[in-house]
């Protein structure tokens, strides 16, 4: 935080996010169903790392667990698993009601890591800058993206998705920091960021691995005299990428990503099946890229509502175009619509990267924040080829349009 009028502004969004996140009087325990269903999955695994395993007790997460060799299996990130150790380890008290308060601390360590993103990027045009447009652009980010919907449902979906894109973002801003400033400290900071996005979502954790290698190949290449700072960032790399396929190869005996036809779910439910013969075996094919881009692209992608806050989801599911065969399709807000200060701020950013690179005017920041973006660029594209579409996945566009956005 630069001053204390930017800490007061971060208290002042930390206290909205936390009214909508307890309901005022729900507290911290809230859950989106009272028997904890759909709350309680991270404890679970918690539970079997406690044993020294990975693999779920029989049912505890129903048909949502992948069942590997007659043994269940949960496909999230395993790092709020791992934040719930501490307390696991001395007692079973609030089992299953720690996704509120999980939740917060990962909406907390994203907008402290956009807030640090955008600083970095004023130091380009510092003078240029009113501080009254900087301190609304910061706002906008803790309270005017699709990372404050997220608080409104307490179940582990949303949570697994507000650590995966605050991580990404966390190493975003320790990715800048590195490129502008090289130092040893610079350099173990974005070890321990690239750590815990490898920890979190996939599609994000693989895009921090990507870059951070690029990184080091162009380094290695172009600045042999620092060859040792280099090979520290290598073994970096090195180490993140061992954890990001470790936990899948434990679990699913693959590199990247769950068999889904072993999932609980797609033995049971015929349109499961039917979807995945669809796509080949998974829920990744370019025929779903119409219909994705207009439902998280549209303009008109929301509602006017009776009750506050006023704006909800669109009143129709997406269209689908062409025909794919979709799991589910919610009614879904757009990217547009919801956040369209940070989707303007993302497309004017880009133009203006390339304005700069035709003029050879970039300075370093602004190829840290190119790459920064380009870290979140997988998330977002899978997005457009997923089959399924939900309002909670608005989020992962935004680690691509935050450093687009800063610059």
């Amino acid at each position: 935080m630069r001053d204390r009028l930017d800490r007061a502004l971060f208290a002042g969004c930390a206290v909205v996010y936390l009214a909508l996140a307890t309901r005022i009087s729900d507290g911290f325990g809230r859950v989106q169903f009272g028997n904890t269903a759909f709350s309680n999955f991270f404890d679970h695994q918690t539970e079997a790392l406690l044993r020294g395993d990975l693999h779920l007790a029989d049912g505890a997460i129903g048909l949502e667990a992948f069942v590997v060799d007659g043994e269940d299996q949960m496909y999230f990130g395993l790092f709020p698993s791992l934040l719930r150790l501490p307390i696991a380890a001395v007692t079973d008290a609030g089992f299953g009601r720690f996704t509120v308060a999980s939740s917060f601390l990962a909406w907390l360590l994203f907008v402290a890591a956009a807030w640090a993103l955008t600083d970095s990027a004023l130091q380009r045009d510092a003078a240029e800058t009113t501080p009254w447009l900087a301190r609304a652009w910061k706002v906008g980010l803790a309270l005017g993206t699709p990372m404050l919907m997220l608080a409104g449902p307490a179940w582990v979906f949303s949570e697994a998705i507000m650590w995966g894109v605050a991580s990404c973002v966390w190493f975003q801003h320790r990715l800048v920091r590195e490129i502008v400033d090289s130092s040893i400290r610079n350099q173990w900071w974005l070890a321990a960021a690239l750590l815990l996005a490898t920890l979190n979502r996939p599609t994000l954790g693989l895009g921090c691995l990507a870059v951070t290698g690029a990184v080091v190949a162009w380094r290695l290449v172009r600045r042999p005299a620092a060859r040792t700072d280099q090979l520290r960032l290598a073994g970096i790399v090195v180490g993140a990428a061992a954890v990001f396929v470790g936990p899948n190869l434990a679990r699913f005996g693959r590199l990247l990503g769950p068999p889904m036809e072993l999932q609980g779910l797609s033995m049971f439910d015929a349109h499961r099946m039917r979807m995945l013969d669809y796509s080949g075996g998974d829920f990744v094919d370019p025929r779903y890229g119409p219909t994705n881009l207009l439902a998280y692209f549209r303009p008109d992608g929301v509602s006017l509502s009776g009750r506050f806050p006023f704006i909800d989801a669109p009143t129709n599911i997406p269209t689908v175009i062409g025909g794919p065969i979709h799991d589910i399709t919610y009614r879904t807000p757009s990217f547009a619509a919801a956040a369209p200060f940070l989707l303007i701020a993302a497309v004017a950013g880009g133009i203006v990267l390339l304005q700069r690179l035709r003029t050879r005017t970039l300075q370093p920041v602004d190829r840290a924040l190119g790459l920064a973006a380009v870290a979140g660029a997988p998330a977002a594209a899978a997005l457009v080829v997923w089959g399924f579409v939900a309002p909670r996945y608005l989020a992962d566009f935004v680690p691509l349009a935050i450093p687009l956005g800063s610059v």
